[in-house]
C-alpha cells in the first residue's frame, strides 16, 4: 500500500486521495471569465474535480489534454498563477 500524505490547502485539511471540488471561473483574467461561462452550462455547484495525491500540495486532474499533475504553491489555491500549467481557471 502507498504512503498517505496530509496537507492543508486554504483552510481545508487534506489526505492522499481526497477530492477537491472546484467551480469554474474567476473575475481576475479573461480566461477566468471564459471558464465561468463554460461552468454555467454545467448544473450544480461543482464543475471540476482535482485529486490530492501529496506530498506538499501535489495534485492530479483530468483535462482536455489528458491527466496532468501540478503543485499548489504555499497552501493557496491560486488558479490564475497555475494557468500556464493547467490551462484552466477555477475557484476552490
Amino acid at each position: 500500500m502507498g504512503r498517505v500524505y496530509n496537507d492543508k490547502i486554504e483552510v481545508v485539511n487534506l489526505q492522499t486521495g481526497d477530492l477537491i471540488c472546484t467551480t469554474n471561473g474567476s473575475d481576475l483574467i479573461l480566461a477566468g471569465q471564459f471558464w465561468w461561462l463554460i461552468g454555467c452550462l454545467i448544473p450544480g455547484d461543482v464543475d471540476h474535480i482535482v485529486v490530492y495525491i501529496g506530498p506538499e500540495g501535489r495534485c492530479i486532474e483530468a483535462g482536455a489534454k489528458g491527466v496532468s499533475e501540478f503543485i499548489v504553491p504555499n497552501h493557496r489555491w491560486d488558479a490564475n498563477q497555475l494557468f500556464k500549467t493547467r490551462r484552466f481557471v477555477d475557484r476552490f
